[in-house]
């Protein structure tokens, strides 16, 4: 209370400094995070495709429609495989009491085994009954209700596809809206054989075109491992695909690298590089640093003008571990309230975040890292800020 103009300047800056790493924190662990609820994310790869040419070599993250079938037949130690497509926005359109409603969105196109290697959950319906008939169609909770007003009506009812007579689906299940941080934006998901009835069905017997948007997903066994499975692609590559082609290949990307490699695609069209994270983990410390750095200075000014105080208090008896700790005590109390401030200021700069970066980041104090974090960050620089001084006063 008697050094308001220090005690303000000192809390306003390390405040900034931890919002600023907090928001990195945040950043980095959802980034992180995409797609690790799968229980079975370690077996899961994707079959992409690998163009070889004088120039070198470009990839691509689809993979021609006969790819699927034909893994199952050449592959047969691999139980799991699924083949997805998205088609681009589309108009959908709906009819109630004889008014039509009409809607944007994509249409995944997707077989049931996909349903079994990954974990969406359903809310009505299972991915067996739902998706094995043509022209059935799944919709997430969010859709349904955004169509229907709720997903309970939604079941049964109908969607026209591209406002065209020929694709009418019916929906025979609802899915539990897909988590923010997944590649798998999913919203209208369509059986995967009603793709045959469409104007993409002439490709599923055609070895040369490549879908940027078809892709086809594997669960390797225990022991059957990534290397082996790559070597095999090649020669099933030249098995399968025309001479004149037979440069071409396939390999197996891990279901964890598809939203850091940008090589490839992905249907969130979002990726976040390896390198990009460590970047921000080291900006995130520098900026923790120079906010302590800054503490120091201005607690070694405030030195002198406390010297007096140091040296009554010696006087009157107190040690120099007493001393210590009343510093480190002021120095906890502050970074308490910076904490407290940093946190405040967190919470209202994040929407502006997520809509910069097209994400949805929640603080949430019931994830334990979180809480960590703010602790790491509160023992750490009540340290840092405080040791230094101390030492002064010591003499």
């Amino acid at each position: 209370m008697r050094n308001r103009s220090f005690a303000i300047i000192n809390v306003l800056g390390l405040a900034v400094g931890i919002a600023a790493s907090l928001l990195i924190f945040l950043v980095v662990r959802f980034e992180t995070s995409y797609d690790k609820f799968h229980s079975k994310r370690d077996h899961i790869y994707r079959v992409v495709s690998v163009f070889n040419t004088q120039d070198g070599s470009t990839y691509g993250a689809g993979s021609p429609f006969p790819v699927g079938p034909a893994l199952r037949l050449d592959f047969p130690q691999i139980k799991e495989i699924a083949n997805t497509f998205r088609r681009g926005t589309q108009q959908i359109t709906i009819e109630e009491s004889g008014k039509q409603k009409k809607f944007q969105s994509d249409v995944y196109y997707i077989e049931p085994e996909f349903f079994n290697m990954f974990d969406f959950e359903w809310l009505s319906g299972d991915p067996k009954a739902s998706l094995s008939q043509p022209a059935n169609a799944v919709l997430t909770k969010e859709i349904a209700e955004k169509y229907f007003g709720t997903w309970h009506s939604a079941i049964g009812k109908t969607i026209k596809y591209n406002n065209d007579n020929a694709q009418v689906y019916k929906i025979s299940g609802i899915l539990k809206n897909v988590p923010p941080n997944t590649d798998f934006p999913l919203g209208i998901v369509v059986s995967y054989t009603t793709l045959k009835g469409t104007n993409i069905g002439r490709n599923m017997e055609d070895w040369v075109s490549t879908f940027g948007a078809a892709y086809t997903f594997v669960v390797l066994p225990d022991n059957y491992s990534s290397g082996q499975f790559n070597k095999d692609l090649a020669s099933f590559a030249k098995k399968h695909k025309p001479a004149e082609y037979a440069k071409d290949s396939y390999i197996a990307q891990p279901l964890n690298t598809i939203h850091s490699d940008d090589r490839f695609g992905n249907y969130g069209d979002h990726f976040f590089s390896d390198e990009l994270v460590t970047v921000l983990k080291l900006i995130g410390l520098f900026l923790i640093l120079i906010a302590c750095v800054n503490f120091v200075n201005l607690a070694t000014a405030q030195a002198v003008n406390r010297s007096k105080e140091v040296g009554v208090r010696k006087v009157l008896g107190s040690n120099r571990g007493q001393l210590a700790g009343q510093f480190l005590s002021e120095t906890s109390i502050i970074v308490v309230f910076a904490l407290i401030i940093s946190v405040v200021i967190s919470y209202l700069v994040l929407p502006f975040l997520n809509e910069l970066l097209h994400t949805k980041m929640v603080i949430d104090f019931s994830d334990p890292s979180i809480i960590l974090f703010l602790m790491v960050v509160l023992i750490g620089v009540s340290v840092l800020s405080g040791i230094q001084p101390d030492h002064r006063f010591k003499k």
